[in-house]
């Protein structure tokens, strides 16, 4: 979700030549950027990049993992989006979010506090082996929420 220039996308599909990979992004800017750093042959025939939101993308239930990055802080209702990507994830499918805070108030504290409570989103919302990791990257460290749809 929200795989903004591909460059997350372009990690998933070097993992293995059978990994296939759906990008999503509301920004067509985006998806054309996306589109435009995985032109490689061997890329291409296995990615699908979809213009639009979570909501728009054909339910089916497909997905063996959805991950995002620096998106969530932005969703009114976490209640609703998880039980949205529930409904696009396999039984045992795994999301992960990861959420970096930015700004001139931002601090590792402000960042520790926001995934706990996503974590307990994730719990309420019937994810199973919900784990919280932080990793440092510069002088902001990332906070990464992982979670596994029920079976």
């Amino acid at each position: 979700m929200a795989c903004g220039p591909g460059i997350g996308l372009e990690a998933v599909l070097e993992a293995g030549p059978a990994t296939r990979a759906t990008g999503l992004d509301h920004s067509r800017l985006m998806i054309e950027q996306a589109g435009n750093r995985l032109k490689k042959p061997l890329l291409t025939d296995r990615l699908t990049l979809w213009p639009g939101s979570l909501e728009t993308l054909p339910q089916g239930g497909g997905f063996d993992a959805v991950f995002s990055c620096n998106v969530l802080q932005f969703v009114d209702d976490r209640t609703a989006f998880l039980e949205l990507v529930k409904e696009h994830l396999k039984p045992d499918g795994l999301f992960a979010t990861t959420f970096q805070p930015r700004g001139f108030c931002a601090t590792a504290q402000a960042g520790r506090d926001w995934i706990g409570a996503f974590a307990e989103d994730l719990c309420q919302a019937n994810f199973v082996d919900v784990d919280i990791r932080e990793e440092v990257f510069g002088d902001m460290p990332a906070f990464c929420a992982l979670g596994t749809a029920p079976a």
